[in-house]
């Protein structure tokens, strides 16, 4: 029989490590922060804006100037991010507070740039060039495919009355089965073409919102928009894009709300940053977000979702870097769907994993 002293020397039951604390709560403080700067942009965007517009005193700088200005904040945040590296190697590193004061700043200054690199007008927050290929492409995907956005357009135009369709037989529009540009009454030489693919119900509406959208621009800018690329996204999107554009109106107040879904991704998204890299990751990658060229305010702002093929990109990469691989690779996988690109990322995982076989 086990003795009194050998019961009282044996070994309690392991117990499971738990959570490191503070962890959770450090999370939510984070998303909390996130959330109310997120609302503070779009208090800028749909609030501010108009009203400091409405006074006089909306201060819009060329985009030459802006460039120049983004270049010398680039610049700049380098050089202090070089300097304080300096100062780390030898033993005399800069204040955190000061740090965190001067990151801080510079990533406002890049938001501020971002959100000044528009060509959107102070008052409407929504992009009409972008939102007319996303939204209608979206939303009648099934009727008009890949090849009739422009010219079933032209068809419904036509129909809104005798002054519209004159404005259809005097510009030209984008073939998109041939991808040359043709004169637009062309398309009115078969209406039945767009018609037969539609629904009465459908098609009447799909007139209504092509005028509400003819009704937004000039005749200039309407023309110009009529010669672009057509609706290209592939069927991911497009099942998410339709569900947005189902349930909201072609309307000044719809669109914008759609906007807004992009501000919110990329709240989102820097929420990623931090929650991987900290806070003076995120201040760079808001200085780098800010000051880069090729996905600027001017091609992205105010515009349909353009924001969710990058968001799950990054998050990926932040998923990854705290080792929850399978969620990594979803969201790599999943970005991947929206927008061909991302695929390439698999490349590094790749690579790692021949090393290893090998």
């Amino acid at each position: 029989m086990e003795s009194a002293a050998t019961s009282r020397t044996a070994p309690a039951p392991a117990v499971p490590a738990s959570p490191r604390p503070g962890r959770g709560r450090r999370a939510l403080r984070g998303l909390a922060w996130a959330a109310a700067l997120t609302a503070l942009v779009l208090a800028w965007v749909h609030v501010g804006r108009p009203f400091v517009a409405g006074h006089g005193v909306w201060l819009r700088h060329p985009e030459d100037l802006l460039s120049v200005e983004k270049g010398l904040l680039a610049c700049a945040t380098l050089a202090l991010v070089v300097w304080d590296a300096l100062r780390r190697l030898r033993r005399r590193p800069f204040d955190r507070r000061l740090v965190a004061a001067v990151g801080g700043l510079m990533a406002a200054l890049a938001v501020a740039g971002y959100l000044g690199s528009d060509d959107l007008s102070a008052g409407r927050y929504h992009h009409l060039w972008d939102q007319f290929h996303y939204y209608v492409g979206a939303k009648y995907q099934a009727e008009l495919g890949y090849k009739r956005l422009y010219t079933c357009t032209a068809v419904a135009e036509a129909e809104l009355g005798p002054a519209f369709a004159a404005e259809v037989r005097r510009r030209q529009l984008r073939d998109l089965a041939t991808d040359t540009v043709v004169p637009a009454a062309t398309a009115l030489t078969d209406p039945a073409g767009c018609t037969r693919h539609f629904s009465p119900a459908r098609w009447a509406q799909f007139r209504a919102d092509v005028g509400w959208f003819r009704g937004q621009a000039s005749p200039t800018y309407w023309s110009q928009i009529q010669i672009d690329h057509g609706y290209n996204p592939p069927p991911l999107w497009t099942t998410a894009g339709r569900a947005v554009a189902a349930v909201v109106p072609a309307s000044s107040t719809g669109l914008k709300l759609i906007a807004s879904l992009d501000v919110l991704l990329l709240g989102a998204l820097f929420f990623c940053v931090w929650w991987a890299g900290g806070w003076r990751i995120l201040c760079l990658a808001l200085v780098f977000f800010g000051t880069q060229f090729p996905a600027n305010g001017l091609f992205t702002a105010g515009a349909m979702l353009r924001q969710d093929w990058l968001l799950l990109t990054v998050a990926s990469v932040c998923l990854a870097q705290r080792r929850w691989y399978a969620w990594a690779g979803a969201a790599l996988a999943a970005a991947a769907l929206l927008r061909l690109f991302p695929g390439l990322l698999f490349a590094g995982p790749g690579v790692l994993a021949v090393a290893h076989l090998v």
